[in-house]
């Protein structure tokens, strides 16, 4: 009888061994489930191509590249990762490599985060639509290195300058996306046709401008952003205000609805209000798919735009106002 007493504990005593056993090993298995996820997250991150901005050879766009080198996290080795990226042909055929065909770098240095790219005089041969996508895909791929925020561009030593003369300064990524993230073709290029006034003010004339813009923003926007800048040609007159800002723009069913704001001092007194209203119907009425144009001011149909003419219906495109005389 104690034998068998004896017998039955020992075989309870070993069950429950194996199953304080089986419990550990279960438990050790559970804990290494919960590590997996930031292990592949981390092994995932390593893993994150580095990549390039290049322009196409129409000069319309930008695509971004993965590249096969890693970065080290290593700032200088990183740069030259980069730019030597920039340097090399891609192997799509629509595309070519930065650096080497019409711009050649000839040095760089950085202070602090900010890097410093100091470019030939060829650079000055760009068309003002290559030179923006080409400042875009440079500045966007540089900017991913760790200890890179900015990049300014240097043409035999002096600042790159914009068309009034003044330094254009560092640049960000940012600086050229209009929305987050990374959008393969963030700038375009297109033509658009403004209609600004004739030198007495009496009648519109139409001005085609090459653009680059983001294709993040609307070719409606776009439009008016450009007509509030006023012509470059010197003998038409701004149609509208520069104080004026776009307070919202749409479409629907074939109407733009557009909404400036009333500015403080409306400089465009030299030129009439049909005029100036025509403009912006006649210079938005290009643009596919817009019949009509409702005009409002701060939100408002129940006004003018200054003083005479009444904005509470659409107008259509009016061609009676187009002279061919600047």
């Amino acid at each position: 009888m104690r034998n068998n007493i004896f017998s039955k504990n020992w075989i309870l005593n070993v069950l429950r061994c194996v199953l304080l056993l089986f419990a550990a090993c279960l438990l050790a298995a559970c804990a290494k489930k919960v590590e997996e996820p930031e292990q592949v997250q981390q092994l995932n991150e390593e893993k994150t191509s580095p990549y390039v901005y290049y322009l196409n050879f129409e000069g319309t766009r930008i695509d971004r590249v993965d590249i096969l080198s890693q970065l080290s996290g290593n700032e200088a080795e990183d740069i030259e990762i980069i730019l030597n990226a920039l340097k090399t042909d891609p192997q799509s055929t629509e595309l070519k490599r930065n650096l080497g065909i019409d711009v050649t770098l000839l040095n760089y240095n950085i202070v602090g985060e900010q890097l410093s790219l100091n470019f030939a005089e060829d650079y000055r041969a760009l068309s003002k639509s290559d030179e923006v996508l080409f400042r875009a895909a440079v500045v966007r791929s540089m900017c991913q290195i760790e200890g890179v925020d900015s990049v300014i561009f240097m043409i035999e030593d002096e600042p790159l300058a914009d068309s009034t003369g003044t330094p254009i300064g560092g640049m960000m990524a940012e600086n050229f996306v209009d929305n987050p993230g990374d959008e393969i073709n963030a700038y375009e290029r297109t033509e658009i046709t403004l209609f600004f006034a004739n030198s007495d003010g009496t009648a519109l004339v139409a001005e085609h401008r090459n653009v680059v813009y983001s294709s993040n923003i609307s070719m409606e926007k776009l439009v008016m952003e450009k007509l509030l800048e006023g012509p470059e040609n010197a003998s038409m007159r701004a149609t509208l205000s520069s104080d004026r800002k776009i307070n919202s723009i749409s479409v629907k069913d074939g109407t733009c609805y557009v909404d400036l704001s009333d500015p403080a001092v409306d400089f465009t007194g030299a030129v009439s209000e049909e005029v100036s209203i025509y403009s912006i119907v006649n210079s938005l009425s290009e643009i596919e798919g817009v019949n009509h144009v409702q005009i409002s001011v701060d939100g408002a149909t129940d006004r003018t735009l200054r003083g005479g003419i009444n904005l509470d219906k659409p107008f259509e495109r009016n061609l009676d106002i187009i002279s061919e005389k600047k």
